[in-house]
């Protein structure tokens, strides 16, 4: 209920922090909101690796990935990590991956690639060979992907053979982890 005027006192010292100026309106302080739930959301991530060492030819070749360390949504098949077609898929994903090469020096290039849609080459690690193992990261963020969309971890080589390249978790793997 409004005060009257004549009832207002020009001396009386304020009553509230917020008439004294000490804080600040409530408008600035932060607020705490609960949407849907009280659980934070799960993030799809997965990780998988090649305990084998493959032999591969030429390429371009799809690693073939055998052991899973997580996958919260079921996102990987052996050779490719597709979006689902449901959930949020929305947002930014690191995709990562890296090959550990054999020491060997013949030919003239190593080649890691992330590929989406089997077509598209998104990141780039290439390198010309040595007698030493090498390793060859790449990474990639991906923004908004499309549900049904699918990303490979490739090689390509020029050794005039097949090579074995390194399994074990630290050496070849790829992942996928839903950032935002």
């Amino acid at each position: 209920m409004p005060k009257h005027p004549l009832n207002i006192d020009p001396y009386a010292k304020p009553s509230r922090e917020e008439d004294w100026g000490t804080k600040h309106p409530s408008r600035y302080e932060p607020k705490q909101q609960t949407i849907g739930n009280t659980q934070p959301q799960q993030r799809m991530r997965a990780l998988v690796f090649t305990a084998a060492s493959p032999s591969l030819g030429a390429g371009p070749t799809a690693i073939t990935f055998d052991t899973k360390v997580f996958d919260t949504s079921g996102i990987w098949t052996t050779t490719k990590l597709t979006i689902p077609s449901t959930g949020k898929v929305s947002g930014t994903w690191q995709i990562s991956g890296q090959i550990a090469w054999p020491a060997s020096a013949a030919g003239t290039k190593r080649v890691t690639q992330i590929r989406k849609n089997g077509t598209t080459i998104l990141a780039t690690n290439q390198f010309a060979p040595v007698a030493q193992v090498q390793i060859a990261p790449v990474q990639v963020l991906v923004n908004d992907p499309s549900a049904g969309d699918f990303y490979e971890l490739v090689e390509t080589q020029d050794s005039g053979g097949n090579l074995t390249i390194i399994g074990g978790q630290d050496q070849t793997f790829f992942q996928a982890i839903h950032l935002w």
